[in-house]
């Protein structure tokens, strides 16, 4: 996410000098080919307000011009129905959203609660990989009145330690992302977060520049992120991150 984000910015840049559209993105009326586009494009399931089943709203997704889409784990939809939804149109399971993340917390007072979520989490590894996705996105908790900023930290790293050698095993990414639950909100800080599990290859970040917009800049996480990379002594410093 850092080297897409470091390369959208510096298509701005270039933009704002030299116009929309550069010698290797030419205008559509010029007569030159237009660049084929290397990302590939996917929203939430959640978005998809046509439809009622899920083969009208991945048909509906394909017609719009995405190529893929992020689904809800735990979930009552069948992975079977997903699946053929996905022959049929050619719709890509990009990843899996913990769909109960923000209510059912790993940093959650009750210790029940707190099993719940890791539960959970599991789930949604377990139907990420059935479905073909590579990444779970999930909200590591939420702090509030009754849940003290250290207690989130302590409470999260423990559920998602827990969680790790399935992550492993599956191969699938466990992606933190950054949003309004008043936990992590510095690049610097979240880069301290991922390294203290020691597991860079199931344990990454989900950068949702979006959010980003409400509480700070979001080129500055970008610019932040990579300085702190590069010269991080971290025994993970070297890693790549998501």
């Amino acid at each position: 996410m850092l080297k897409i984000g470091t390369a959208v910015l510096a298509s701005a840049a270039i933009g704002s000098t030299s116009g929309a559209f550069g010698a290797e993105n030419p205008k559509p009326d010029s007569g030159s080919p237009a660049r084929k586009r290397s990302l590939k494009k996917a929203v939430m399931y959640g978005m998809i307000k046509t439809g009622t089943t899920v083969l009208e709203k991945f048909a509906a997704l394909k017609e719009a011009g995405f190529d893929g889409v992020e689904m809800d784990s735990p979930s009552s939809i069948p992975n079977a129905e997903i699946k053929a939804a996905c022959e049929k149109t050619g719709i890509l399971i990009e990843g899996m959203v913990d769909s109960v993340h923000w209510r059912t917390t790993l940093s959650h007072n009750n210790p029940q609660m707190r099993a719940d979520a890791v539960k959970a989490l599991e789930t949604a590894l377990r139907d990420c990989k059935d479905l073909g996705g590579t990444s779970v996105l999930l909200v590591p908790g939420v702090v509030d009145k009754s849940v003290a900023y250290d207690e989130c930290w302590n409470r999260s790293q423990e559920g998602i330690r827990k969680v790790i050698p399935l992550a492993r095993e599956l191969g699938v990414k466990i992606a933190i992302e950054n949003v309004g639950n008043h936990f992590i909100m510095s690049p610097l800080e979240a880069i301290r977060y991922v390294e203290d599990f020691g597991a860079p290859d199931v344990v990454g970040w989900h950068l949702d520049l979006g959010n980003l917009v409400l509480c700070g800049w979001p080129e500055q996480w970008v610019k932040s992120s990579t300085n702190a990379s590069s010269n991080c002594t971290s025994r993970n410093s070297a890693e790549p991150r998501r």
